[in-house]
């Protein structure tokens, strides 16, 4: 992309030229002019990292936030870029109280006294997208107002098209599989702008609020929709105290309980909800009585149904030292941008993750376990899903603030109850009737598409060549053999399940007639019925 396609106006090549004066100033304008991937990735100066940050934190605006963002992605930068990275701390001075008054009321649609009782004009918290307010509502609750600050979508959306430029510029000296720069461009553009639009993050808090309504110890700020809008967004404000602004050394502080807050509040988000905080840093993290409050909810990780599965196999395997299972699971957690051996994958695991073959969970150190399934994705060109790479994140973001809290902590002990839950939920009955009936739901709906999709298919071929004109009679009988075939494998799946519950639940506690488990007894009659109706099935 040439420098004219990039600039749209006078502020652009401002901040063009200021981007190459500061690069230059800390010694980084390879970056731009001779960057190679060597360089970035395994092989640059031992300050590097922390040139790097610096440039960021004078740069500001986009700049801090990306660093925010790739402090979050140890699968495509180095640790120590990322550990560097996670120093960034989004401070800027206040914008004025009468740009406040100004938002607010253009936005709410109405004056600030019609809405608050009290809005104390100071700010509580100022940051690059916008500020927060300490205020209390006509109807008398306690809320925190933040105001996004005036005009930063037009200096955002500038940050973002010099990132695209610089993107370009490395692109065209770093070839790898792995890394694109105009992907990460994109990437942190996509969460730019759900972070520039409160009424996204207000409801990634409204789902948290609603995960951990019946749990004591973790606490969600409320949203206050009637006075939600894209750019302010008003929710409930919890007293309490920041981790990062904590006196650790003071002895009337249980830091025990406070680490075993923090676990049991990630592991839940994890492993209960599939949803889950990206970057619990004792900055997001208020202490209260007996309880944490999370803040902060721009970058949240999402993990679908399948990935949990994923993860959950990945886990499971590497709690009971299964490395041949582990390494399936690691290959079918990543997207394989080139043909993979493996076996020699494989062996690479036992290599890298035999040291844990005759170890217990709670004796595994999380950091140095994720950091070499990491190095082995790298090495294989796999590409992990984000919502992977956040939870390994998140994970060691809790595994380094726990261990400041109480230093004899193993977060792989307080892990240990949520594999193992996940790993008696694979063996329950209810959980293999259950997948037994969801694969034959899968396959009695691609086969049912079938007919239609081969369907299509004779039609194209009907009109390309005459002489096929015979398939569609063919066809339509190959219909009704699938429907058959279709209703006699699921009829199989249920005989299947009823057998295996049946007998797994004989000898449970249930009613009893004539001396015998009536439940149990009904689903071998059920059973032996369909049994009958399978057999005349396959007789017809």
């Amino acid at each position: 992309m040439s420098i004219g396609g990039i600039i749209k106006g006078v502020k652009d090549a401002r901040r063009i030229e200021q981007v190459v004066k500061i690069l230059g100033k800390y010694e980084l304008d390879f970056l731009v002019n001779r960057i190679k991937a060597r360089n970035l990735a395994e092989k640059g100066r031992g300050d590097e990292a922390e040139r790097l940050r610096k440039a960021f934190e004078e740069l500001g605006g986009a700049f801090v936030k990306l660093g925010q963002l790739l402090s979050l992605r140890f699968d495509l930068v180095p640790e120590s870029y990322c550990q560097e990275f996670r120093k960034l701390r989004d401070r800027v001075k206040p914008f004025p109280y009468s740009d406040v008054k100004g938002i607010i009321e253009l936005e709410l649609k109405q004056p600030m006294g019609e809405v608050f009782k009290e809005f104390e004009s100071e700010p509580v918290a100022a940051a690059s997208i916008g500020q927060v307010h300490r205020a209390r509502l006509k109807t008398n609750e306690l809320v925190a107002v933040k105001v996004q600050r005036p005009g930063i979508q037009g200096l955002m959306k500038t940050d973002i098209d010099v990132l695209y430029y610089i993107a370009r510029l490395l692109e065209r000296r770093i070839k790898t599989d792995i890394v694109s720069p105009t992907g990460v461009v994109k990437e942190f553009e996509d969460y730019t702008n759900d972070e520039l639009n409160y009424v996204k993050e207000a409801k990634n808090i409204s789902r948290f609020y609603r995960n951990f309504a019946k749990i004591k110890t973790t606490r969600i700020p409320r949203v206050f929709w009637k006075y939600t809008t894209t750019r302010v967004l008003t929710m409930e404000f919890i007293e309490g105290e920041k981790i990062s602004e904590i006196n650790l050394n003071d002895k009337s502080l249980n830091r025990k309980a406070i680490a075993k807050m923090v676990t049991d509040s990630v592991f839940r988000q994890i492993f209960d909800f599939g949803v889950f905080h990206a970057d619990p840093h004792p900055g997001n993290i208020v202490l209260g009585k007996g309880h944490i409050t999370l803040l902060d909810f721009g970058i949240v990780g999402h993990l679908d149904e399948r990935l949990r599965q994923r993860i959950n196999r990945l886990f499971i395997s590497l709690a009971e030292h299964d490395l041949d299972e582990a390494a399936n699971s690691l290959l079918n957690l990543g997207i394989c941008t080139r043909p993979i051996d493996r076996e020699a994958f494989k062996e690479d695991i036992y290599s890298e993750l035999g040291e844990y073959y005759d170890t217990t969970l709670i004796q595994v150190d999380l950091s140095v376990l994720l950091n070499k399934l990491v190095r082995l994705a790298r090495a294989y060109r796999l590409r992990l899903p984000v919502g992977f790479v956040l939870l390994g994140k998140s994970l060691l973001t809790t595994e380094g603030l726990c261990k400041e809290l109480n230093p004899k902590l193993n977060i792989m002990s307080e892990l240990k109850p949520f594999v193992e839950h996940a790993i008696a939920e694979k063996r329950r009955p209810a959980y293999m009737l259950k997948r037994a009936w969801k694969k034959a739901y899968d396959m009695k709906e691609f086969l049912n598409e079938l007919p239609e999709k081969t369907s299509q298919m004779s039609m194209e071929i009907h009109y390309t060549n005459q002489n096929v004109k015979y398939i569609h009679n063919d066809l339509r009988r190959l219909d009704h053999e699938i429907d058959t075939t279709t209703n006699r494998i699921t009829i199989g799946l249920i005989v299947t399940g009823l057998l295996i519950t049946s007998a797994l639940t004989m000898n449970s506690e249930q009613v009893r007639f004539m001396n015998m488990p009536l439940f149990s007894s009904a689903g071998f009659l059920i059973a032996g019925a369909m049994i009958i109706i399978l057999f005349r099935m396959m007789r017809e």
